[in-house]
């Protein structure tokens, strides 16, 4: 009796906090959409007129559950979208776009619709989260976010990869793990206290 009502209350704990983060998500996700709105606006029609295409880029990344969620972006590079982790080939504008993570904010429109979350594991290309295994695994449980705690860390990840004299070995065996590590902590650690001081961090980090 004591183990059903204990495995009861914990599902009734876990649908609490699912709808207490989908609530917080809806409403911080608006107001900042709203807030963004006259931003967004103003970058698109920049890109309009520097690509002379649609300024959004979208990708297929890994979702929920490992299953694929397809991503928008707005672009800042022209040409073909499969070059455009290219960063060779991005233009300082582009540069300052990705930096300040302003391209991401089509994103919003994606947390409102229930897509992606405010906080979460940044959605990964395919070939990293959905390898996991074991206790590693259960990082696909969280719905993917505009933020966390690892994002945060390693905001100048870039900068990290392009000094380090061998990028791919660098990101597998001491940036990935350690982004594993926090996902996992953010797993256990969920709360609506916790995604509002990762996202105040966020909004403190992008407007400095």
């Amino acid at each position: 009796m004591s183990i059903a009502l204990t495995r009861q209350s914990v599902h009734v704990w876990s649908l609490r906090r699912r709808w207490t983060k989908r609530g917080m998500d809806i409403i911080a996700g608006l107001i900042l959409l709203l807030a963004a709105l006259p931003l967004m606006l103003g970058i698109y029609l920049i890109g309009l007129v520097k690509f002379g295409t649609s300024p959004l880029f979208s990708q297929v990344r890994v979702g929920q559950f490992n299953r694929p969620l397809r991503i928008y972006k707005f672009r800042s590079l022209a040409g073909n979208a499969h070059f455009e982790n290219m960063d060779s080939q991005v233009s300082l504008y582009g540069r300052w776009l990705r930096n300040s993570k302003l391209d991401e904010l089509p994103q919003l429109v994606q947390v409102v619709l229930g897509q992606m979350s405010l906080v979460g594991p940044r959605p990964d290309v395919f070939g990293f989260q959905d390898e996991l295994v074991g206790k590693e695994a259960d990082i696909a449980l969280i719905k993917p976010g505009l933020t966390c705690a690892a994002s945060i860390k390693y905001r100048d990840e870039h900068l990290l990869i392009e000094r380090s004299k061998n990028p791919v070995q660098f990101n597998k065996l001491l940036i990935y793990p350690d982004k594993v590590r926090l996902n996992l902590e953010y797993l256990e650690q969920q709360s609506l206290t916790t995604d509002t001081k990762l996202l105040l961090k966020t909004i403190g980090w992008i407007s400095r």
